[in-house]
């Protein structure tokens, strides 16, 4: 039965770390749209510090989940 969950709770990570890499992606597209205008009003400033804050976390959790970026 170890073994069993062991597999499961392998999967279930798996499944984790590819969710948080696709959420990771789409906010590196956020940011790149942002990158693109000349410069940020504050509203888009505050959201670029947001985005690279919630990405470094997602970063983290996938590292520390065993997977990359």
């Amino acid at each position: 039965m170890g073994n069993t969950m062991t597999a499961a709770s392998a999967m279930a990570d798996s499944e984790q770390v590819e969710q948080l890499r696709q959420r990771h992606h789409d906010l590196k597209k956020q940011l790149d749209g942002l990158y693109r205008h000349l410069a940020l009003t504050p509203a888009e400033q505050a959201e670029s510090g947001r985005l690279k804050k919630e990405k470094l976390l997602l970063k983290d959790r996938i590292a520390a989940l065993g997977g990359q970026v």
